[in-house]
């Protein structure tokens, strides 16, 4: 009895164990290839990113997911898909550009990109406005003008001229 559970029980984590399958495509914005892009099921760990050619290949698990694809300078582009039929054709994206983020530098108050309204602390947003008014000549100058942040010059615990 007391070997036949463990055989039990291996044979069921096999059981409930899931074929994974692989998800391939390409990413272009019109004609032309997007090299490093992010292509992740929402909701799960399983991402990837695409080579310098724009191509990827993902490993999933069988199921219905939201895909996302990301990249710098274009529009994040989300899809809806079934593994089942993905099996033997591509998944390709066509990324839109996205001129109007090209210009902003984003700080987050977490490891991910998420909306200001739903972080978990207090974000605010500096404009050029702020930083011509003082004379910021870098970020660390216009944030020493921001409450709770302080910025110092000759950090003695990493060893870098400049901490924030």
């Amino acid at each position: 009895m007391k070997r036949i559970l463990p055989i039990f029980l291996l044979l069921s984590f096999l059981g409930f164990a899931q074929e994974k399958i692989t998800i391939s495509g390409t990413i272009t914005n019109g004609k032309h290839k997007v090299p490093f892009a992010n292509i992740s099921a929402e909701g799960t760990s399983y991402g990837v990113a695409a080579d310098i050619d724009g191509n990827y290949q993902l490993k999933i698990p069988s199921g219905n997911y939201t895909i996302k694809v990301q990249a710098v300078g274009f529009k994040t582009e989300i899809k809806e898909m079934n593994t089942s039929n993905y099996k033997k054709q591509p998944l390709n994206f066509d990324l839109e550009e996205d001129l109007m983020g090209l210009d902003e530098v984003v700080v987050s108050a977490t490891r991910n990109q998420i909306s200001r309204k739903e972080a978990p602390v207090i974000v605010n947003v500096l404009n050029a406005k702020l930083l011509k008014a003082t004379q910021s000549i870098s970020l660390a100058d216009g944030l020493n003008y921001q409450p709770g942040v302080r910025v110092e010059t000759n950090c003695q615990n990493c060893g870098l001229h400049k901490c924030v």
